[in-house]
């Protein structure tokens, strides 16, 4: 009786998983299917949608899936796209996968496509790094660390930087140490709490800092402010980059670099390699340098 029993169990058991897998089954098509119908309803209406905010619409229908299908033909729209206003409603619109993970990876996959092989608009390419950091895809880390490697537009510059530290990947410290070594001024600490002033005025290694950021970039920045505010927009943003990724408040590059070489063997781990000290002469290095001179 026992084990007649047993085998009842064993039985039961097996049938309701059996039963599970059919219900998720079925509820999988379900959300392919839904994904397939609010993709073939944005292609029917799209060409007819002469407004952008209709044709937001049909795209937010697609989005809503949370789909990968969806996130993925979207994707391919972006790249083939040439309207402008189109091309900003999807970049935008993609940080939008975040409910389910197979849809939010897609998004992220799709959205760095369109960052490595797409020609777009200054205002296009920022929202498309936006979005990768608040889909938190990391395979784009290197691609944002080539960008703040090359630089350009400074307020598309605080977009990646910012986009860096939302993606929390450690393999983003060295090209952020080499950023905060190259400009170590800016703005001003209180308390260790990072500020902010609209004020031109400061040390004379702030003012020759901004001289230089105002002559890289002053003939993009005429209509948006001053070059002084921008520089200590773009090095804040680079110290909360930072912080999100060591969990630590870091008040300087020189702090930084401590906290890498603290941390040696974790960065082995993620394959980070601490870079070498190319930043302005150092106080250090210059009295290395005095003591050599004297002792020859």
């Amino acid at each position: 009786m026992k084990a007649i029993a047993m085998k009842r169990s064993i039985l039961a058991v097996a049938l309701a998983a059996t039963c599970l897998l059919a219900v998720s089954a079925q509820a999988g098509d379900a959300w392919e299917d839904q994904a397939k119908q609010e993709i073939a309803y944005f292609k029917k209406y799209a060409k007819k949608a002469k407004d952008a905010s209709k044709w937001a619409d049909l795209a937010m229908g697609v989005v809503g899936t949370q789909h990968p299908l969806a996130a993925k033909e979207l994707g391919k729209i972006l790249m083939r796209d040439k309207d402008l206003e189109h091309q900003m409603i999807l970049a935008a619109a993609m940080a939008d996968f975040v409910d389910k993970e197979e849809g939010r990876v897609v998004a992220g996959e799709w959205l760095h496509k369109a960052l490595e092989k797409g020609k777009y608009e200054t205002e296009v390419v920022d929202s498309i790094v936006n979005s990768i950091g608040k889909l938190k895809y990391k395979p784009a880390v290197f691609s944002l660390c080539d960008m703040m490697k090359k630089g350009g537009d400074p307020y598309l510059m605080v977009t990646v930087v910012r986009a860096a530290g939302n993606l929390e990947d450690l393999r983003a410290l060295p090209t952020l140490l080499g950023l905060w070594e190259k400009h170590p001024v800016g703005y001003s600490w209180e308390t260790g709490e990072v500020s902010v002033d609209t004020g031109a005025s400061g040390t004379a290694d702030q003012d020759a800092a901004e001289a230089a950021w105002k002559a890289k970039y002053g003939s993009s920045m005429k209509a948006k402010g001053k070059p002084s505010v921008m520089f200590k927009l773009y090095i804040q943003e680079l110290a909360k980059s930072v912080a999100k990724i060591t969990g630590a408040k870091i008040a300087s590059a020189q702090a930084l670099r401590e906290w890498m070489e603290a941390h040696i063997d974790e960065l082995k781990e993620a394959g980070v390699e601490i870079p070498r000290y190319k930043g302005a002469p150092r106080k250090k290095d210059k009295d290395a340098k005095k003591k050599g001179k004297k002792k020859k």
